[in-house]
């Protein structure tokens, strides 16, 4: 099969996108894809037997997203498919690694800017030359394990690639790599195909069903069943990036992490995390408290939600940098504060005062673990938060939050 493919990528046009060449596909299924395996020996990547059979040629892979590493545990899984996902424009910072990974195996930049199609006219351009291609729809990494939600645009490039749909689900990736924590914890991680549909298939199902039926196969969640168990200590350090409430004294900002365990500074709360990565009390309360991250974050949001007066005062102090998203210019500032007054975001610094209303700000997300960025009127606002401050997570949920609930936004940005 692998000779198959490289006869065909030799007899392909001069056209070519980049990644299809011969020399990529020689390279990849001789040394990148071997070297992989070898990797994920380390991350106990057990590869599950496919629940259907993969068609013949080339595919349209979607999957859940817990890690930055799913997208590359699919190319061992895929063995004879060189998929070409459309990945995390951090990537594509460096010119030397923008080169390798677009240029030489022809991944796809998802871009900084969400107004911008150019990363979904792109895989299209790639379905119509007949290669293998790969989204992860939710389109970023939940904090705590969980599902996020995304829009129809997942179903329709789907509709419009005209390639059979693969859905694979990938498990016990968030416990090896939890988002919030700096370390990687030893665990296994299991990848497996849950669903496939042919092309005809595809055809006879409205942009919502397909949207339906993708939302129910990749839906993951960690803490669903029995969780998956690690192999390490220091299990709670870190936790209080995307946990900022007390559930005892109903404080917000009180959490300290230590080793394996995750108290209040504040009252006499504290937890022990167990290797489940869930909670383990030293007393008996009858469903009081949370029994594990992910709860307790479900938790902190619906409190936060019913005690609006407590975001009065709330500060973050940060680095800011802005970049315009036509002329990329780009400025930066140090010794900002950001800060929410009734429904609009306030920046702070000595030589400026910049009121954002909520309803206006577009594309939020959370940047590696702990940064926040946004688009508003033409400006990306890319904040670099203090450690000592109210984290990135925090200031996610509060413009989600604004929008969903104050404007009744049902839009999902993804």
């Amino acid at each position: 099969r692998i000779k198959t493919h490289l006869l065909i990528i030799m007899k392909s046009n001069k056209h070519a996108l980049p990644g299809t060449g011969f020399l990529t596909s020689l390279i990849t299924f001789f040394i990148i894809k071997p070297v992989l395996f070898i990797i994920f020996i380390f991350h106990g990547l057990t590869y599950l037997p496919h629940r259907k059979k993969i068609p013949k040629g080339p595919i349209f892979l979607l999957g859940n997203h817990h890690s930055n590493w799913d997208g590359l545990y699919a190319v061992i899984y895929y063995f004879f498919h060189i998929p070409h996902f459309i990945v995390h424009d951090g990537l594509f910072q460096f010119p030397w690694l923008r080169w390798v990974i677009n240029n030489g195996f022809g991944q796809i930049n998802r871009g900084r800017f969400n107004h911008r199609i150019t990363a979904a006219r792109t895989i299209i351009q790639y379905a119509k030359q007949r290669h293998t291609v790969g989204l992860f729809p939710e389109g970023d990494i939940h904090m705590l394990g969980g599902s996020l939600p995304f829009d129809l645009s997942a179903a329709k490039l789907v509709k419009y690639a005209h390639l059979p749909l693969v859905i694979f689900q990938v498990k016990g990736a968030y416990q090896r790599a939890p988002r919030w924590s700096d370390r990687a914890f030893k665990t296994k991680v299991t990848i497996e195909t849950v669903e496939v549909l042919s092309q005809a298939t595809i055809a006879t199902l409205s942009v919502q069903e397909l949207h339906d039926l993708i939302c129910k196969s990749i839906q993951v969640d960690a803490y669903e069943n029995r969780p998956i168990s690690v192999q390490s200590n220091r299990r709670a350090e870190r936790l209080e990036r995307a946990l900022f409430w007390c559930p005892q004294c109903q404080h917000l900002f009180t959490l300290t992490s230590n080793n394996n365990t995750l108290s209040c500074r504040d009252c006499a709360w504290e937890v022990h995390v167990n290797r489940s990565l869930t909670y383990s009390y030293s007393f008996k309360h009858d469903g009081q408290f949370p029994v594990h991250p992910k709860q307790h974050d479900d938790w902190q949001k619906t409190w936060v939600q019913k005690n609006m007066d407590a975001l009065k005062g709330i500060k973050s102090q940060t680095r800011l940098s802005t970049t315009h998203v036509t002329h990329l210019h780009q400025q930066h500032y140090t010794n900002v504060s950001m800060s929410v007054s009734s429904s609009s975001f306030i920046v702070k610094n000595v030589k400026f005062t910049i009121t954002i209303p909520m309803r206006d700000i577009q594309s939020y997300r959370l940047i590696h673990r702990t940064s926040l960025a946004f688009i508003y009127h033409d400006q990306e606002y890319l904040f670099h938060i203090d450690a000592s401050s109210p984290p990135g997570y925090f200031w996610v949920f509060i413009i989600d939050l604004f929008q969903r609930i104050l404007y009744n936004n049902k839009e999902v940005l993804s």
